[in-house]
């Protein structure tokens, strides 16, 4: 079963990136090349569980853990997501 903190981060990040309040720049090599293969396994979501598959994603946790335990220091700046 997957660390319920490590889910918590990749949905933290996911969010930011899909309310366009997370941007990454092209210069971030390893990011921009990892996320396109960011995927979940399959066997455990035949179990019914969430996990990652962790393969080659050092870029991608970083971020999520720099995300996740600085939390408090940026939410309350964050502006509210655009409205579509």
């Amino acid at each position: 079963m997957a660390d319920n903190a490590v889910l918590d981060g990749i949905r933290l990040l996911a969010s930011l990136m899909a309310t366009d309040r997370f941007r990454v720049h092209r210069s971030c090599k390893g990011f921009v090349d990892e996320a396109p293969g960011y995927s979940w396994d399959e066997k455990a979501a035949e179990k019914g569980e969430d996990a990652p598959v962790k393969v080659a994603d050092h870029s991608l946790d970083a971020v999520r853990y720099a995300l996740a335990t600085t939390r408090a220091l940026w939410q309350r700046r964050l502006r509210p997501p655009a409205a579509r």
